[in-house]
């Protein structure tokens, strides 16, 4: 799996790249905002987000089926900057779980974009 092509699909917004990358059944946490999306909605997540986006893949490091990323991502007006570090658990070749951390978009900021996705469960009692 070509991670700077993912990163690219999903800066771009593009649907059909980015679900090329991901296992029929897999998931992603954003632990940011504490929740998780299957594929489609992952897409749903990334594509209707408004506004165009850019970035930078800042760090990639590769452990056996375990990809970390840490990328800068911004509008293409460049107001605003985030870094978002991504785990990426991979099978196959293909995205089988992932989680980030600053995440570029919170709930309340895509509410009337988007229906709100699973919570994750509490993983700490």
């Amino acid at each position: 799996m070509n991670i700077y092509d993912f990163w690219k699909a999903v800066l771009d917004q593009n649907e059909i790249e980015i679900r090329k990358y991901f296992q029929n059944d897999a998931y992603i946490n954003w632990h940011c905002t504490n929740e998780r999306f299957n594929v489609d909605e992952f897409i749903i997540a990334n594509c209707e987000y408004p506004g165009d986006w850019e970035g930078s893949v800042e760090r990639v490091e590769m452990l056996n089926d375990l990809i970390v990323t840490v990328v800068n991502v911004y509008p293409k007006g460049r107001n605003a900057s985030f870094h978002v570090t991504s785990f990426i658990k991979t099978k196959e070749d293909k995205i089988a779980a992932g989680g980030s951390t600053g995440c570029r978009c919170c709930p309340g900021s895509r509410g009337q974009y988007l229906q709100p996705a699973r919570q994750l469960p509490n993983l700490r009692s």
